[in-house]
């Protein structure tokens, strides 16, 4: 069964001016929904979302969910269904539909109509992982799945604090993908930092929502730290993937029919490299700030990290003959 049953239920959404039933477009309604929406929202959310929707028994919170999922399958189906609008199949093999009422759209306008639905596909979805995030306490289903957004166990556990540690912002789908790098930035650059110790009970605080008011004031640097270091990390991955053909570089995005080439090496390698540097540099100041306010963090006086050897900052100003670095 699929979340959106008849034509009337599409046209609401795309005002499909020819189609009278929705027989045409259910092979791509279901393969929108395996593709893009099961994948976002899981198969225990949609299967108690499909459950409700068969018999009718929609409080208010799930007919908006549902409203929603509706909104992106329809995109998301429109765009996969869009290459074959203007096929016929037939004995005589693949043609197209033209008559001297009608003629094929022109390249443009079927390329601007893809872009439309592609984006809105990206943006419905987008509305719809927010509005679950923001009732999370009633789809406790979803919540309580792999599938939710928000990632547990890290320290930057939502794309809410992702998007303001970092100057481009990435929607909640590209969030998810980026938990291992979430989880090495973590284990790499915080813990031998702030030493296994004091690294636990910030873990332990963190998940307990019980952070003490020394340990909140760590969580900044450590979330900006964290999530630059792990967008630079991961930028790179999200563009390849692996299959029989080995590694290869991805050129269509699971939202995308045409070519979408990624950006130029030295375009990546730049924002790459300033991620790099402005997730290091939170780092220092980390470190700086635990030598300075040390005696307010025995775990980290009693670490291994504490007998390094602290980043020195030096206060250059431009009255200064000379800079130290």
């Amino acid at each position: 069964m699929a979340l959106l049953k008849n034509i009337a239920e599409f046209k609401k959404i795309i005002p499909v001016t020819v189609a009278s039933t929705i027989e045409p477009l259910e092979s791509d309604i279901a393969l929108a929904e395996e593709t893009f929406l099961i994948p976002q929202i899981g198969y225990s959310a949609y299967n108690e979302l499909q459950a409700k929707y068969d018999v009718n028994d929609l409080d208010a919170d799930f007919k908006t969910l549902l409203n929603k999922c509706q909104r992106t399958i329809a995109y998301n189906a429109w765009l996969l269904y869009i290459p074959k609008a203007q096929l016929i199949f037939g004995d005589e093999g693949i043609r197209i539909a033209s008559n001297e009422h009608f003629k094929t759209a022109f390249n443009w306008q079927i390329d601007d109509l893809e872009d439309a639905c592609r984006n809105a596909g990206d943006v419905t979805m987008e509305l719809l992982l927010a509005y679950m995030e923001s009732k999370s306490t009633v789809f406790t289903t979803w919540a309580g799945s792999d599938a939710f957004t928000h990632l547990k166990d890290r320290f930057v556990y939502s794309t809410d604090i992702f998007n303001r540690s970092v100057v481009r912002k990435i929607y909640r789908r590209v969030f998810r993908k980026l938990s291992v790098q979430l989880r090495n930035a973590e284990l790499w650059y915080i813990k031998p930092t702030v030493g296994s110790g004091l690294y636990d009970e910030l873990h332990t605080q963190h998940s307990a929502g019980t952070l003490s008011a020394n340990n909140v004031k760590l969580m900044e640097y450590i979330e900006l730290a964290t999530a630059n270091l792990a967008f630079a990390s991961g930028f790179a991955s999200l563009a390849i993937d692996v299959n029989d053909l080995g590694i290869t570089e991805g050129y269509n995005a699971d939202t995308k029919q045409k070519n979408l080439k990624p950006a130029a090496k030295e375009s990546r390698s730049d924002m790459v490299s300033a991620l790099q540097t402005e997730g290091e540099k939170h780092v220092r100041d980390l470190s700086q700030f635990l030598y300075d306010n040390h005696a307010d963090y025995p775990l980290f006086e009693a670490s291994t990290a504490y007998n390094v050897e602290p980043y020195t900052k030096f206060n250059n100003t431009i009255d200064k003959k000379h800079y130290v670095v």
